[in-house]
C-alpha cells in the first residue's frame, strides 16, 4: 500500500457502507439519564482532538444502596484521590475491587473537601429508614467513540488512555488494526475530494 492509494470498503475495519446511523453524543446520554435522574452530574471529563467541547470519556459516580440514589461525587472526590495515589503508590487510580467501594471505608472523609460526598452523606444520615443499607459508591463511565466529521477529520480521545505500543511507538488502541495493516492510520476524505498525501 502506498499513501494516497484508495482502499475499497471492505478493507477498512469498523466500517460499513450500507448502514445509516446517526451517532449518538454524550451530551445526548446525559440529557437521557437526567430524565429519570436529574441530578446527575458527571466529575471529570476527556474531550475530543477534534471538537474540544465534546465528552469522549465522561466519569461521574453516585452514593448510595441497591433502593436509593443519595448524590453525585464532585470533581474534587477525583483530584484528591488521584493526586494521592500518585503521591503514595506512583501511579493514577484507574479502578478497584468493590470491596473498597465502601463509603465508610476510603471515602468516609471526603466530605470534608467534596461538595457533591457531603451533600449525599448528609441525605443518608438523615434518612432513618435506610440508615442500616450500607452506602456504596457506583462509578459510572459513558465513552462516546470516533467521531469522523463532514471534512474527514477523526474526533478521537485527546491524550486516549488507552495507548499501546506498536513499533516502539505510542498509539491509539483504537486504530491499532489500521496500523498493523498499512503502517499509519487511514486518512479519511470526503467522497468526491482528491485524497491529499499527508506526511502523518
Amino acid at each position: 500500500m502506498t499513501r494516497g492509494e484508495r482502499l475499497s470498503d471492505n478493507k477498512i475495519c469498523y466500517f460499513q457502507s450500507n448502514v445509516k446511523e446517526r451517532e449518538i453524543t454524550a451530551h445526548e446520554i446525559i440529557a437521557k439519564i437526567r430524565e429519570a435522574h436529574p441530578n446527575f452530574a458527571p466529575y471529570a471529563y476527556l474531550n475530543g482532538t477534534e471538537v474540544p467541547d465534546s465528552f469522549k470519556w465522561l466519569g461521574a459516580g453516585y452514593l448510595g444502596t441497591p433502593r436509593r440514589v443519595y448524590g453525585y461525587a464532585g470533581p474534587k472526590l477525583v483530584e484528591i484521590v488521584q493526586m494521592f495515589s500518585h503521591f503514595i503508590r506512583g501511579r493514577y487510580y484507574s479502578c478497584s475491587r468493590p470491596s473498597k467501594l465502601g463509603v465508610w471505608s476510603w471515602l468516609s472523609w471526603m466530605w470534608l473537601f467534596d461538595r457533591g460526598t457531603r451533600h449525599a452523606l448528609l441525605k443518608y444520615l438523615f434518612d432513618m429508614t435506610l440508615l442500616f443499607n450500607k452506602l456504596r459508591f457506583q462509578g459510572i463511565g459513558i465513552l462516546q467513540p470516533n467521531d469522523t466529521l463532514p471534512d474527514g477529520r477523526v474526533n478521537m480521545c485527546d491524550g486516549c488512555p488507552d495507548m499501546c505500543v506498536w513499533n516502539g511507538r505510542l498509539v491509539r488502541s483504537c486504530r491499532l488494526e489500521e496500523y498493523l495493516k498499512y503502517g499509519e492510520m487511514i486518512q479519511l476524505v470526503p467522497k468526491g475530494k482528491r485524497t491529499q498525501r499527508m506526511n502523518l
